[in-house]
């Protein structure tokens, strides 16, 4: 089976009715269903020649177009009721008239019902197409798409292949029911939301590179090719515009830019001509983490600026350039603005880094001080005794002037306690002051650009590592100096 059995089919039936085997011929087919619906001139000159050649070519052409997945079933009735009914080629090969049936039109039906599990197959994708731009409501389109299957098999055309962000179309012989998918973009949808309203946000959750395409001028189906151009516009213009909403077959747009434009317009008469130079532009909104307010306000601008009569569609020049450049302008006005900005935060985060130092110094100072105070206390005391001899008959190191030693030890180890704690609150007090830098400037940069600049990933975790070590180093080293005193005092007292 290949791609052009249902054009074989198709010509095929339609030289019967040049022939006037048949009275009409109509062919519809959508997500669920194909249906051939063929008019009879005649229900029992049908059911006599149902085996002839003419008709089991006709019967051998449907079964052989059939998928694998699907299920056919053929039908004759003559409007009121269903006469005659057959499930395979088989059934129709071993049919046998009676004779029983009048000599009137009636309808011969071949209705192939589709199986959607990993794929939808197409059969003939004009026919398809038409389906879906006679339903004249863009937002049930829409709503097809989101629940059926997003992979299709096209048995109409040869060498057919489109692959959008969600969608993939392709001809039997090419078709890969293993094809991947990009991951969807809930980030830039929810972006796009904060900066505009669409009356239809809540139903309609698709981005315009879902149905966007590039087609060249050979591309073989213009049914599809308008039908794809008119819905990835539609969903542009409504990234573009400030209020947007699709109603049946109306799209209303409305855009506050350096002129405020209103424009509405039929889904179906949609110009699409401008719609590669607009996908450009879109994409451009999402090429860096640049800011995407600034971005879309920018754009708004120079579009207000180009259109023709407020009309969308009809634009002179090429915005894509114009908004490229009107941002790079923008870009280099602010450029001082933006290096200021930045120096001003590195200036406050070296402060704050600076305040980590001094925790440190002032800890070290106090341990310094208090190394001090008792070297005095103590080598005092040694000259005192030096002074005063061995003719001395009152000694220097009492149990009392012990005890105030001890005493005077003590007070220096809560003292270190209380240091460390004090340089605790002050430690969290300074980490509060760079959160509440971060969040000050949030607003102003992008959010990855301002925890690049504040180091934000290491910068607790480095100040945190940097001040325990420091202060259990000191801390180790008091507490080593306070045992030694503690020691020397009640030897010199034992001794004394």
């Amino acid at each position: 089976m290949n791609s052009i059995d249902s054009q074989i089919l198709k010509n095929y039936l339609d030289s019967c009715k040049e022939k006037d085997l048949f009275k009409e011929l109509n062919i519809s087919e959508d997500f669920d269903e194909c249906k051939i619906k063929i008019r009879l001139l005649s229900i029992e000159q049908f059911l006599i020649n149902i085996n002839s050649d003419i008709y089991k070519h006709l019967f051998s052409a449907v079964f052989s177009l059939k998928d694998h997945i699907d299920t056919i079933k053929i039908n004759i009735n003559d409007n009121v009721e269903t006469l005659e009914s057959f499930n395979t080629l088989e059934e129709v090969s071993k049919f046998n008239y009676q004779f029983d049936r009048s000599d009137k039109e009636g309808n011969l039906e071949i209705i192939i019902s589709k199986v959607s599990n990993e794929y939808t197959t197409i059969y003939f994708l004009d026919n398809f197409i038409e389906f879906l731009n006679n339903t004249s409501n863009i937002s049930f389109i829409f709503e097809l798409f989101e629940k059926h299957n997003n992979k299709f098999k096209i048995f109409s055309e040869q060498n057919f292949l489109v692959k959008t962000n969600s969608f993939y179309f392709a001809s039997a012989q090419n078709f890969d029911p293993l094809v991947v998918f990009e991951k969807k973009n809930a980030d830039k949808l929810k972006k796009i939301n904060e900066n505009c309203h669409f009356g239809n946000a809540a139903s309609i959750k698709f981005l315009p590179e879902d149905f966007y395409h590039y087609f060249n001028n050979s591309f073989p189906n213009q049914n599809f090719k308008n039908l794809f151009e008119r819905l990835s516009l539609a969903l542009i213009l409504r990234v573009f515009s400030d209020v947007s909403e699709f109603d049946s077959n109306k799209l209303t747009y409305k855009m506050f830019g350096y002129k405020t434009i209103k424009h509405e317009y039929n889904f179906m008469s949609l110009n699409t001509k401008s719609l590669n130079d607009y996908y450009q532009s879109y994409n451009d909104l999402f090429f860096d983490n640049s800011n995407f307010i600034d971005k879309i306000g920018l754009a708004r601008n120079v579009i207000s600026l180009h259109t023709i009569n407020q009309d969308f569609t009809n634009i002179k020049g090429d915005i894509y350039s114009s908004i490229k450049s009107n941002y790079n302008i923008y870009l280099k006005e602010n450029i001082k603005k933006y290096i200021d900005l930045k120096n001003k935060i590195t200036d406050k985060l070296f402060t704050i880094s600076n305040s980590f130092d001094n925790l440190v110094d002032d800890f070290s100072k106090s341990f310094k001080s208090s190394f001090y105070t008792l070297a005095t206390i103590f080598l005092s005391l040694i000259l005192l005794r030096l002074i005063k001899g061995s003719t001395s008959t009152i000694p220097i190191f009492t149990f009392e002037v012990y005890v105030f030693l001890i005493s005077v030890l003590f007070a220096m180890y809560l003292y270190k306690k209380y240091i460390l704690f004090e340089l605790s609150h002050k430690k969290d007090r300074i980490f509060e002051q760079y959160e509440q830098l971060k969040n000050q400037y949030i607003s102003l940069l992008d959010k990855s650009d301002l925890n690049e600049l504040l180091m934000y990933d290491n910068f607790k975790e480095k100040n945190n590592k940097y001040i325990s070590t420091q202060t259990e180093q000191y801390s180790k080293y008091w507490n080593k100096t306070l045992l030694v005193y503690f020691i020397s005092f009640t030897f010199l007292t034992i001794c004394a």
